[in-house]
């Protein structure tokens, strides 16, 4: 084996040195796509909190509206119990969390426009999520679907509303 000359040794090190400060500069502007202890846990209140917020619409609708918005309810806490399964799979803790509210809904078709967007904004982040989560990518895959599905439901209940 021959010894490096300057210019190897040079351009040897500097590999090495991107190599290990890549990780940090991609954790630094990733970290909302990373599954993280406090984001999984901020992601579970929300999903409960939607499915609270379903759950209220759907006592204020009839018909199949409301069986809608009880199916999407349903969805919403699988969605919560899909990340506290995560989260207890990278923490080995188990999430306790405080019972959720729903929000304060005022006027049904507000609300629906606003779940309408959130929705849509969700399947866009759990679908970026997924892309790094490594065996937890399907998972998220579905879950994102499932939110896009979502807004499709709200787009067909606001069509009877309005």
């Amino acid at each position: 084996m021959q010894p490096l000359n300057e210019a190897q040794t040079q351009r040897v090190w500097s590999r090495v040195m991107n190599a290990q400060a890549a990780p940090a500069t991609a954790m630094e502007n990733g970290q909302e796509n990373s599954l993280t202890e406090q984001r999984l846990l901020t992601l579970i209140d929300d999903e409960r909190r939607d499915s609270a917020t379903y759950l209220h619409l759907a006592g204020r609708m009839k018909g199949k509206a409301q069986a809608m918005l009880r199916r999407m309810a349903q969805e919403e806490a699988c969605h919560a119990r899909k990340l506290g399964a995560i989260y207890f799979l990278l923490t080995g803790k188990k999430v306790c969390a405080a019972p959720a509210r729903p929000e304060c809904v005022t006027c049904i078709n507000e609300t629906l426009r606003q779940r309408y967007e959130e929705e849509h904004a969700a399947h866009e982040m759990y679908a970026a999520m997924a892309e790094t989560a490594g065996t937890y990518r399907c998972t998220l895959e579905t879950i994102a679907a499932e939110e896009c599905r979502h807004a499709g439901m709200i787009l067909c209940i606001l069509q009877e509303c309005l």
